[in-house]
């Protein structure tokens, strides 16, 4: 059986979501949010504008703009960001080794 571009990823993330944050949101949308990551990694210099953007981009989805349901150190930044690139567009793990390594060193 072949799965679904996306099957997998939308369904680590709703599994992951111990919030419910994304429970109303479409899983197209979800896929939409991954994507969007595939394509911003190549631009992003470190994790906390990963973070930032992340972080924007599910509250303007999810929330009205008086009002942020994820911040930008949550553990689910980090959690759909690994798994957009490992589900959606693994040719760009190394992409993500270098934010993390960048991490490491500045640390």
């Amino acid at each position: 059986e072949r799965d679904i571009f996306g099957e997998r990823f939308v369904n680590e993330v709703r599994y992951s979501d111990r919030e419910n944050i994304f429970v109303l949101v479409e899983d197209k949308i979800l896929i939409d949010i991954g994507k969007d990551i595939c394509v911003k990694i190549d631009d992003w210099e470190d994790m906390d504008i990963s973070n930032e953007e992340i972080a924007k981009e599910i509250n303007n989805l999810v929330a009205d703009s008086s009002f942020e349901v994820v911040q930008r150190n949550d553990n689910l930044i980090t959690f759909i960001r690994y798994q957009s690139i490992a589900e959606l567009c693994p040719s760009k793990i190394d992409k993500l080794s270098k934010l993390i390594d960048k991490v490491s060193v500045d640390d």
